[in-house]
């Protein structure tokens, strides 16, 4: 839920806000933004086929979600995750120097994924959109991207 109005003058008298609008943001589209600076080797605490659980260790100025215009910055605790859609299915896409490799089953992207990060491989920024729920930080995604270096 957020609110647009107006602070009243200091020293006046109730009430304190005036609500011009107010928007319900749940349900609404949603963009994940989180980038590590420097890239990190362990983005996640834990992963399977069916979620990433981000470890926000050394995240960098961004590591947002985006819902209506409004920002929400993540938080450590409860760790956010980033599942599938429904069917698993979607666009799920690892950037990795020149070359980009689209998976559209995230068991498929997550096992890619992992395996480059075993290889040396350090993740820099990860982009989800989908659902979100801010109660458990819980993003339901249909695309997601990811950077390595």
């Amino acid at each position: 839920m957020r609110l647009r109005g107006h602070v009243a003058s200091f020293g006046a008298a109730p009430p304190d806000f005036i609500a011009q609008t107010i928007i319900d943001v749940n349900g609404a589209n949603a963009a994940m933004a989180v980038h590590w600076d420097p890239a990190t080797a362990n983005p996640f605490l834990s992963f399977s086929e069916t979620g990433l659980e981000l470890d926000l260790t050394g995240v960098g100025r961004l590591h947002h979600v985006f819902r209506a215009r409004f920002a929400t910055a993540l938080t450590p605790v409860p760790a956010p995750w980033v599942l599938p859609k429904e069917n698993g299915r979607g666009r799920y896409a690892i950037r990795q120097g020149q070359t980009i490799s689209v998976h559209s089953d995230f068991g498929h992207f997550v096992n890619d994924l992992i395996q480059r990060l075993d290889s040396d491989a350090t993740m820099d920024r990860l982009h989800a959109r989908g659902r979100y729920t801010g109660l458990n930080q819980t993003m339901a995604a249909g695309r997601v991207t990811v950077g390595l270096r």
